[in-house]
């Protein structure tokens, strides 16, 4: 009986959690991207999209090629992105503005769950993400990272 009222509590709990369930829809992603390439053709960048099991952004100057892509807040996707874009070149990481070589972990992800927390209360809510950028061998210098200043807007998943 006690292993019965259990499992039921623990299926209530998971109903309310999968109802609350807030993420970034689709078109927000595609604002998302679209400000990135508005700011890479800024800098003189030729670009284009790929659509598959993620989108990607694909940017050439001359003989510099990056691979753009924005990586989900708990990072559970790194590592076949990564893998998958060290074709182009070594990957690096713009949050907030600024440049890394490492990944940003514990700040980006305790802005997804303070921001996830406003979006549940019914408040205006967005994020930064964390964007990855291979960079060719024809590259001399990265790009201008101010695409990720810009927030993601968070709103409850359909």
């Amino acid at each position: 009986m006690l292993r019965l009222l259990g499992a039921g509590l623990l299926l209530l709990t998971l109903g309310i959690k999968l109802n609350g369930s807030y993420g970034v829809p689709f078109e927000r992603w595609v604002e998302a991207y679209a400000a990135v390439e508005s700011d890479l053709k800024r800098q003189g960048y030729e670009t284009k999209f790929l659509y598959g099991d993620h989108i990607r952004l694909i940017a050439r100057r001359g003989d510099c090629s990056l691979e753009v892509r924005m990586l989900d807040p708990h990072a559970t996707k790194l590592t076949w992105q990564s893998a998958a874009m060290k074709s182009t070149g070594p990957v690096h990481y713009a949050w907030r503005g600024s440049w890394s070589e490492g990944l940003p972990r514990a700040m980006p992800l305790v802005e997804y769950y303070a921001v996830r927390e406003l979006a549940r209360q019914g408040l205006p809510a967005s994020r930064h993400a964390v964007w990855l950028i291979a960079v060719g061998s024809g590259c001399k210098s990265l790009p201008d990272p101010g695409f990720s200043e810009k927030p993601v807007a968070l709103e409850r998943d359909a």
